[in-house]
């Protein structure tokens, strides 16, 4: 018998279309799913992306905080797969 461990399939980026105010913090959670059906949190072994870290940055566990006012992308990868994306929207209040 041969064993195999499970590979990743897809993530998922939660929540999909945050808002929240300049100055302030959303967590986004990257949840990996895998070939024998389990779905396990991978925030903090994934490399998160922000179309503009003028707008918004993302520290390496997922944290996304609002630096100025408009709406970006973010995005997680973990051996090759990419996520979803979330369309985080920073307000001036």
């Amino acid at each position: 018998m041969t064993v195999t461990s499970a590979v990743l399939k897809s993530i998922q980026v939660t929540p999909a279309n945050p808002t929240m105010a300049k100055g302030n913090a959303v967590q986004l959670i990257a949840q990996g799913m895998y070939s024998d059906g389990s779905s396990v949190d991978i925030s903090s072994s994934v490399a998160w992306t922000s179309s503009n870290t003028d707008i918004v940055t993302v520290t390496a566990d997922g944290l996304a905080t609002g630096v100025t006012e408009g709406i970006i992308a973010v995005e997680a990868s973990k051996d090759s797969i990419e996520s979803n994306t979330a369309n985080v929207t920073v307000t001036s209040a």
